[in-house]
């Protein structure tokens, strides 16, 4: 039989899983207006594409954030 501090913990357990996975979910969904890379504003189009993935980089820079991500060099 558990006692009033394994209860606890379990409890102080759940709300914090479900803290947790709220907040991913909500990090998920963020879309920036401007690119986090460049500053440029990010196409209306690609935001509204992406806003469920969410969307930090614009075209130019994501493609070239691939790149070397896959160690191939821009130039």
């Amino acid at each position: 039989m558990a006692d009033n501090v394994d209860i606890a913990n379990d409890n102080v357990q759940r709300y914090l899983d479900q803290k947790l996975a709220e907040r991913s979910t909500r990090a998920l969904r963020t879309v920036a207006p401007a690119c986090e890379d460049c500053g440029d504003l990010i196409a209306s189009e690609r935001l509204a594409a992406l806003s469920g993935c969410g969307c930090i980089r614009c075209l130019d820079c994501q493609q070239l954030f691939e790149h070397k991500q896959k160690g191939v060099r821009h130039g």
